[in-house]
């Protein structure tokens, strides 16, 4: 049974890993191809950037996605020759509405024929609803296929419309494919597992540059694809084929419920004031989240952490009575909106009232700056000594699952860390540190036989760390560095979200579960210590990607 659990989750890896290095491959050549083509987004009123941007880069998603199921799954497979099918309509469409432009009239022409295209060559369609009213199942009958359209039509629409900011259609397309390669595994429909897992790897490697300040957008062509697959994943997992078992649709709703609801909400207030529903504007909620002080990366770190609350929520009420859920979100919902249009009335500054609880805003200097600075170099040299002291010892003791771990860790750091240099892609790079040092750590918890002094002296490291961030937050002005970026936020999401929400999904306790929380918490008094310490210096960051590199892959070498 373990064996059979390795080779699955090797499998979703080597899609993962292949949809991310073809991302990540394709995804600057797209970037340098927009421009030639006049394939760029210009600022105007309602734009929030404020310089020309590629717009291309949905092509790289849509390459990188297709090239990887091409890879790695079977072609002859009814599931798979669905989804590429309406997948490539899409793509055509949202390519020639960023080239050229489209009516909004040819766009929903579109849209309906991929949807369709879909459900006609798989034979699928939304055959109930569920217990939504407590007067028992909604079933859609005769009317299932045009239900079906209307839905998964919404959904591209949704998402399309919710490519706002930086960083936000893809990091919601990100937290809602987590989420369902977790359902569909726990239905044990393989062929929708192989889909959400390439598309979080194609998702990750698009991320890297779309983050704020984004030096490429995905466009329609992303946008729409994205919504596209989001709402083919969630109509296939509602039907039992090949002995997978069906997943209840509120399960998906409450999921996707956050961009849905804001389409619904915009669209409404549009025509309630007599305008057209497609008409653009800035009332869509991270608008309205803008304009009430929230900075940028404020407000897409919030929309991250809705969606993974709605995730969350998902999950664990899945045994209660689906109109509980129902009318439970509906009420939540009318709660957020209203809360949201009494401080709208009111003129709160969020920003400002935010500001008064972040404690690294001070700017007083407390602390001598020679004390400061040798905190800082002198105690992140001793800080990664002592993190990376450990692995010697353990080198005889690791097994070949925790060698390829460490192998694909340093792969992962690899292809996301920010080589170029330069100091506005840091975050990025700090990100992607925090998830280095978080696999390093869960090494060394799930090494078997490791020697009794190693978890105390880990304990150790990082409460030094802890304290030597608290020192340096209320002497140096250099704290500032610590706010997180939307990039950050998306991967400290994803380490927790693994640790506290998906392992359980998938039935993991006992050590595992234990090890990899008090891995999750060890790792950041680490990465706060270690943001504060190589501040906005490339060459430090860049060097100690290379440490984490080049462990690693001796970890994952000596295995062998």
């Amino acid at each position: 049974m373990l064996q059979k659990i390795v080779y699955e989750i090797a499998f979703l890896a080597i899609l993962f890993f292949v949809g991310l290095a073809l991302s990540r491959l394709l995804v600057p050549i797209s970037e340098r191809l927009a421009v030639p083509f006049g394939v760029v987004d210009h600022p105007n009123n309602r734009k929030v950037h404020t310089r020309v941007i590629p717009r291309m880069g949905g092509l790289a998603i849509a390459l990188a996605l297709i090239l990887t199921l091409l890879f790695c799954v079977q072609l002859d497979h009814g599931i798979v020759r669905a989804f590429l099918a309406g997948a490539a309509l899409i793509v055509l469409l949202g390519l020639a509405d960023d080239i050229v432009g489209l009516p909004p009239w040819v766009k929903f022409s579109g849209e309906i024929l991929a949807a369709l295209a879909f459900l006609q060559v798989g034979g699928f369609s939304l055959e109930s609803f569920g217990d939504l009213f407590g007067f028992g199942e909604v079933r859609t009958g005769f009317l299932a296929v045009p239900v079906t359209i209307f839905c998964m039509i919404g959904l591209m629409n949704a998402l399309n419309l919710s490519d706002g900011l930086d960083g936000l259609a893809g990091g919601i397309s990100f937290i809602a494919c987590l989420f369902l390669a977790v359902l569909a595994y726990e239905a044990r429909a393989w062929y929708w597992v192989s889909f959400p897992v390439a598309l979080l790897g194609v998702l990750l490697g698009f991320l890297r540059f779309n983050q704020h300040p984004a030096s490429l957008f995905m466009g329609d062509t992303g946008s729409l694809l994205l919504g596209y697959s989001v709402a083919a994943i969630s109509v296939g997992l509602t039907r039992s084929l090949d002995g997978s078992l069906p997943v209840q649709p509120m399960n998906m709703a409450i999921l996707l419920a956050l961009p849905v609801v804001d389409t619904l909400f915009v669209m409404g207030r549009r025509l309630v004031n007599g305008k057209a529903p497609f008409s653009p504007d800035k009332s869509h909620f991270h608008h309205r989240l803008l304009r009430l002080g929230l900075n940028h990366a404020g407000v897409v770190s919030l929309y991250y952490l809705l969606m993974l609350c709605l995730a969350t929520i998902a999950w664990y009420s899945r045994a209660l009575p689906e109109w509980w859920r129902f009318y439970g979100g509906l009420a939540a919902f009318a709660f957020m909106y209203g809360g949201l249009s009494l401080l709208e009335r009111r003129k709160v500054d969020l920003g400002r009232w935010f500001d008064s609880f972040r404690i690294f805003r001070k700017r007083s200097r407390r602390l001598p700056d020679r004390f400061t600075a040798a905190l800082s170099s002198g105690g992140a040299l001793l800080c990664s000594l002592a993190l990376f002291l450990p692995l010697p010892a353990l080198l005889g003791r690791m097994p070949r699952t925790l060698g390829l771990f460490a192998l694909t860790a340093a792969l992962f750091v690899a292809l996301l860390f920010p080589w170029s240099g330069k100091r506005k892609r840091l975050p990025l790079g700090h990100g992607v540190l925090y998830l280095a040092c978080f696999s390093l750590l869960l090494i060394y918890f799930f090494v078997p036989a490791r020697p009794a002094w190693v978890m105390p002296h880990l304990y150790g490291t990082a409460a030094f760390a802890f304290l030597s961030v608290l020192l340096l937050v209320a002497g140096s002005r250099r704290s500032l560095v610590l706010y997180p970026s939307g990039f950050e936020i998306l991967l400290l999401l994803l380490s927790w979200a693994v640790s506290l929400v998906v392992l359980p999904m998938l039935g993991v306790n006992g050590v595992i579960l234990s090890g990899t929380v008090q891995a999750c918490f060890l790792a950041l008094p680490l990465f706060c210590f270690g943001k504060l310490a190589m501040g906005r210096r490339p060459a430090a960051n860049i060097g100690v990607a290379v440490a984490f590199i080049l462990l690693l892959f001796f970890a994952g070498a000596s295995s062998f």
